[in-house]
């Protein structure tokens, strides 16, 4: 049944009031001068400028639906880098009705066999492009529950790397040696994933190894005095030096350090060079297998 161009974007679209009663007075005039005329050249004329004209006004009232999509996901908490994706979908959905109307509405398609084709060329498409799909369901599920955002760095499987861009259906990671390495969605949604930028701090532990006959307590406490020295460890969470095993070497000391993720790196290269030195300055050595180092002895003057 024919429907009329109004009717059927008002049915489909959310057009305001106004714009739907200016189309409603403008769509009886195509039928009556299509009637005043047995020219099938102007007929065909006339048939082709409404169909033109529906797509043109279909088209602007797109615009319009994504322009007020794109402003109300701007004013929730979903994460910038999802909302050009989502406005994606959107826009592919809207032009897939316009689609559908106007092929119903001028009567060059049924709308019920335009649906099931549709289905079946949904199904074939959906079979030859599955990778494709499950690549792009995953950009989708990445972006809407963001294990990680573009700065992060992060592990990815055995892979590790800066966060550069989330496409529709790759991961791209910068590694630390300057290499770009796009991931399919699909393996990333699959793989481990350990982001350590997502906290403010993070925890360091650097296990050293002392004489077994060297004096645990005093090691402990000139260990907790060189981390607390440093400029860069936090204050709290506390630092902490204990020993925590014994190996065939010697008493194994754990020493713990807190800092800001900014601050982590610096810290990780400085630790064992001043650990170091703190059990040096107090005659504690370090075993070597096969033998045990001692401390240098002491500068005179």
């Amino acid at each position: 049944m024919y429907l009329p161009f109004p009717a059927a974007l008002t049915a489909a679209l959310p057009i305001p009031d106004g714009v739907s009663d200016a189309l409603e007075d403008i769509d009886p005039l195509i039928p009556s001068l299509a009637g005043q005329t047995q020219n099938p050249v102007i007929k065909a004329l006339i048939w082709a400028v409404s169909l033109l004209g529906m797509v043109a006004v279909g088209i602007v009232i797109i615009k319009v639906i994504l322009w007020i999509v794109k402003k109300l996901l701007r004013r929730t908490k979903v994460d910038n880098t999802a909302i050009p994706f989502l406005n994606s979908m959107v826009k592919a959905l809207c032009y897939v009705f316009l689609f559908v109307i106007v092929m119903g509405t001028t009567g060059l398609v049924d709308t019920a066999s335009l649906a099931a084709i549709l289905g079946v060329l949904g199904l074939a498409v959906s079979l030859a492009v599955q990778d494709s799909l499950a690549n792009l369901a995953g950009g989708a599920l990445l972006l809407l529950n963001k294990p990680f955002t573009r700065g992060d760095f992060v592990d990815v499987g055995d892979i590790s790397g800066t966060i550069v861009e989330i496409s529709l259906t790759y991961t791209i990671l910068r590694t630390v040696d300057n290499k770009r390495i796009s991931i399919p969605n699909g393996q990333v949604t699959n793989a481990r994933i350990i982001n350590y930028s997502s906290e403010p701090y993070r925890r360091m532990e650097v296990l050293l190894t002392i004489e077994r006959d060297s004096d645990m307590d005093l090691a402990e406490e000139v260990l907790l005095r060189a981390l607390q020295s440093h400029p860069m460890t936090l204050k709290s969470p506390p630092c902490s030096a204990k020993v925590c095993d014994h190996s065939d070497l010697g008493a194994v000391v754990s020493c713990r350090a807190w800092a800001t993720k900014e601050d982590y790196w610096t810290i990780y290269y400085d630790l064992p060079k001043l650990l170091k030195k703190a059990l040096d300055e107090n005659g504690i050595s370090m075993p070597v297998r096969g033998r045990a180092v001692p401390p240098p002895p002491p500068r005179e003057g």
